[in-house]
This record gives C-alpha cells, structure tokens and sequence, in this order.
C-alpha cells in the first residue's frame, strides 16, 4: 500500500477497527449482556459513566466511542449522554456484541478479548470482529515471555478465544472474518492470524501500534506453515501506527511495510503517556484518529524522535542470545509492572532476582544506543530539559506534586521494592544526563552529586556482596600489587574447551543415529538413550566461556603491547 493513505482494502474495516479498540479500553462488559447490540451495550455504560465506576482512562475512551457513533458530544451542563437516536454510524451501534473472554473463560485470562458481528437480511452472520486489549495492570510481564520465547501464555489464551468464538458462531470462509487489536492486543491478533487452530478462516489482521516477536516465534511459525504459507499469511495482515509510537516498533516486525501506514499523531514528541495510547485523557481527542470527524489523521513516511529511539532499543534487545534477552525482557516487564500497579503479575508472575543481575550485567549492551550514541543523548537530554521546565513552571505556580518530585519518589520505590543493580544502572544514566542539561547543572550540582554518590556506594554495596567474580578480584588484587596472566595458557583452555563442544556435538549426532538403527525390542535402551541424548549436545555456555577466555587473553596483550609502546620498548 502507498504511504500516506489507509488503504481501500481495509479503509471500512480500519475505521470499525478503531471504534471497537477503543470500546475495549472501556472494559466493561455485563456478564449478563449476551447477543446484544452495542447500541445496548453503550447506553449501559453511560450509566456507569456518572456513578464512577469508570476511570478517566475508561470515561475518556466512551466520550470518543460516544462521539463517533452518535455524532453528538456528552453535555457536560447536564452531566449527562442525551440519546437522540440519530446514530451518526449505525453500522458501529447495529453490530451484535457476543460475549468477552473474561466472561467466558474466567477473570485470570490475560488475553482480554471480544467478540462482534454483523448479519445480512437473512440473518447469516456477514462480518465477524474479533478484537483484543491491551496491557493493563497485572499483564506486562507475559510481554517480557513473548519477547523471549516463541509464545507466551496470553498469545495462547488470545489463539484460544478466538477459536472458542469460531465455534460457538459455527462461521466459515462465507463470513468476513477480521481480528484487531491494539498494543498488545495488535500482537494477539497477530498471533492469531499465524498460529490458532482457525488461522486460515482469517481475512484481515489490522494492528495499531501492536509489537512484533521474538526470533523464536519466527522460526515456529514458519515451522508451522513453511516459507511460501507463511509469506500467504502475514499478508493478511495490516498495521496501523503513531509516526512517534514506541510499541509497534519493538520485536521483529512481521507486517509488510507496504500493508503499514505511520499517521501524524498530535502529541509533543516527548509525551511518553499519549505517544502509544488510543485517546488522550486530558484533552479528550484521540492520538490516530478523529472520532469527531470520522477519519485517521494525516499519514506520513517519516516516524519521529522517540520511535526512531525505541527501534533502536527494540533492535539492540532482540540480536541478543536468548537467555540474556529473557532476563533483560522479563526485568524490565516486572519493573512497569510495579510501576503501573505496584505488585506482581495477575498470576504472580515476576523476574528473579537472578534474572534483575543478569539485566544489570547486560543492560548496557541494549541501552548503548542511547547512552553513548549523539542521537540518543540528545533525545533523553532534550525529555529531561523539557521535564526539568515543567517543574520549575509548577513551582513558580505553587502546585503541590511537581513532576521532578515524582520521578524522585518512583525511583525511591523502585529501590526500596527490587535494591538490584538495574535501579543503580538507571539513576547513574539519570544523573549523567541530568548533568549535560545546561540550563539547570548549576542549581541541580548538590543534588546531582549527592545522588552519584549513594548511587556509587549501592552499586559498590552489591557487587561485594552479590557479585562472586568481584569478590574474588578483590580478594586478589588486596594481597597482589602485580596483576600477572599467562595468555598462552588461557588461549589453550579456550581451545579444550571448544574441542570439547566439538566432541559433545559429534557425540550428539552419534547418538542421534542409534535412533534410526535400533529395533523395537530396544525400546527399554532407546529410553535411557533419549534420556542421555537431552543432556548431551553443543553448549552455548561452554562456547561462551571459551570466547571470554579467548578475549581476555586478546585484550590483555593488546594492553601490554600499549604499555609497552609507551615506554619506548
């Protein structure tokens, strides 16, 4: 598709799309209601709308639902939603609403979804919506699963639902079937059209700002389907995305660009709350679409500052092995998690503390392209400037929690709920970037180095105690002054060990070959067999520990060969 228009094939059904994504973050969905139009559905939650059961969050995603089908906005005079029955899209208000799956499948299902459709006079059902929600509280950590393996729970319960809504309806290839999503929820549609059971009754996926997945989950569905399939049915698929969203970018990207179109989104480029989400709270708009005149906002071949950062990152994460990319994914999950709702997952899902120093250890490696690259020290640098503005703006004008003192409080509760290293690796950037913003460097210098100072004696503080290969340093250069290594032998240890892996690995396929020569009668031996077989293969730790000895043993005489050159000899 050309950038810079919603595409005819999908123009009708993008607008749908929209107004039902939207619908969810309203989260409310009667038990009772079954069968029954959104028109119902609306004037219900109108009513909830004043009792306030509804978040701002919730009220905000009415009013622009309301909007758009009624084409009237609420009364604020009156407080109330007049209904004049003149439905301004009564293709929205007429579709029947079938049932949601915390309704039908138990209120711990993380894959929040729903089900609509329309029928034709004879009462076949003609286009059928499936579309799923995105994170909320006591969900993000089942994102840090799906960037690190080939499917998490949630992407299984979203495959589930729908296949549950396939055979409740009894639909086929006569009904327009189309699963949408947005965030998180993009995925799970995602997910959907490539790996549930009905993925081939799937006419049209559209994602807004859904992420993609992990390098695992590309290799199974290509297992699933073969290459020439595969290709078949992610072009299916459409995405739909902020020019300055900083979700759709992360994971590896499966939609074709020509089926992704980037609308200008109105919001300031730092504005990390309204960068990704569907409606803006405060001003009560919505961030890609205009639910008051019906249509996307303009669309664009260029994304913005913060997405151009967060690909990076996303980039940076997923060419990382597995192991260290599911410590990092999982850590930084269990750290909004705690941001957002202050405990753990929905099923008690949280990172390890093994896995929080493993993201200590190698947060650098994802985080260098912001850290250490001019682009991503002037995107962080201008953000904080910005924040730093706002603060002294809220000062100035006497309001009592200025933003500064919330980031400060959150980085307190960070520490006092995880005091890992991830923390101290976060407050020493925070401090470093702080320190470039000009303007305030001078008022912010006490400040500044007080926190560079607790932050240095933490980070001390963990790494004596939890850090073995630090202690033993300690331990050695305290009663050494001379730091002696014999290369040559690191260099023959690495060797062993990677004639070792050789060996594993011949032995490996030896085993292998038993399988196709032994006889039935063996079973009992096939069996012992399998069981050795599982722990005898190639090892990526081996592998690794034979590189680090290698590079150790490399960096070390290229340091001496430096000395050496300084002192002439």
């Amino acid at each position: 598709m050309a950038v810079g228009s919603i595409p005819n094939e999908i123009s009708s059904q993008a607008d749908v799309s929209m107004i039902l994504n939207t619908l969810m973050y309203v989260n409310y969905f009667p038990t009772s209601a079954d069968k029954e139009s959104v028109d119902t559905l609306l004037r219900e939650q109108a009513g909830l709308y004043n009792t306030n059961k509804l978040e701002p969050e919730q009220k905000a995603a009415y009013e622009c639902v309301y909007q758009y089908v009624y084409g009237e906005k609420y009364d604020s005079s009156t407080a109330k939603f007049e209904f004049s029955g003149n439905n301004s899209h009564p293709e929205i208000a007429q579709l029947t609403y079938l049932n949601h799956s915390n309704n039908v499948r138990g209120n711990n299902d993380g894959a929040v979804g729903a089900a609509f459709y329309s029928t034709d006079a004879s009462g076949n059902i003609q286009d059928l919506y499936v579309a799923y929600r995105g994170t909320g509280k006591g969900r993000w950590y089942d994102n840090g699963d799906a960037f690190s393996k080939k499917y998490s729970p949630y992407q299984q319960d979203a495959a589930e639902y729908f296949d549950s809504v396939i055979e409740k309806l009894g639909v086929d290839e006569d009904t327009n079937i189309y699963v949408t999503g947005h965030s998180k929820g993009g995925n799970q549609a995602q997910f959907v059209t490539l790996a549930s059971k009905n993925a081939h009754l799937v006419d049209k996926c559209i994602s807004m700002d859904g992420e993609g997945f992990s390098p695992e989950a590309i290799a199974y569905f290509k297992q699933l389907y073969g290459e020439d399939a595969y290709e078949e049915q992610f072009r299916k698929m459409y995405a739909v995305c902020g020019d300055n969203d900083y979700v759709n970018v992360l994971g590896i990207k499966v939609i074709p660009e020509d089926h992704t179109v980037y609308v200008e989104s109105p919001t300031n480029v730092h504005d990390l709350s309204n960068a990704h989400g569907l409606v803006n709270v405060k001003t009560g708009k919505g961030n890609l679409f205009d639910f008051e005149n019906g249509t996307f906002y303009n669309q664009t071949d260029k994304q913005r500052d913060l997405a151009i950062v967060a690909r990076s990152l996303g980039e940076n994460i997923m060419k990382m092995p597995q192991e260290e990319r599911e410590d990092i994914c999982r850590s930084i999950m269990t750290i909004l998690e705690y941001f957002f709702s202050g405990k753990p997952g929905l099923n008690g899902e949280k990172a390890t503390a093994e896995e929080y120093l493993g993201f200590a250890k190698y947060g650098e490696k994802i985080f260098s392209e912001i850290l250490f690259t001019w682009d991503g020290q002037k995107f962080i640098n201008r953000s904080i400037y910005d924040a730093l503005k706002k603060y002294v703006f809220q000062i100035e004008h006497g309001e009592k929690t200025p933003v500064l003192v919330d980031i400060i409080c959150n980085v307190g509760s960070f520490i006092i709920q995880f005091k890992a290293e991830p923390l101290l690796l976060a407050l020493n950037g925070f401090v470093k970037l702080v320190s470039s913003v000009s303007d305030f460097a001078d008022v912010l210098a006490p400040v500044i180095e007080f926190c560079a100072n607790v932050a240095g004696s933490i980070g001390k503080y963990l790494k004596e105690k939890l850090d073995k290969d630090y202690r033993a340093a300690k331990e050695y250069t305290d009663s050494n002054s001379v730091l002696q290594l014999d290369t040559g032998e690191l260099y023959g240890l690495a060797e062993r060990l990677w004639a070792v892996n050789g060996r594993l690995q011949s032995l490996d396929y030896r085993l292998d070959g038993l399988y196709k020569t032994a006889k039935w009668t063996d079973l009992g031996k096939i069996i012992k067999t399998a069981g050795a077989d599982m722990k005898i293969g190639w090892s990526g730790k081996v592998n690794n520990c034979a590189n680090c000895l290698s590079d150790t043993a490399n960096r070390f005489e290229k340091a001496e060969s430096q000395i050496m050159g300084l002192l002439g000899e």
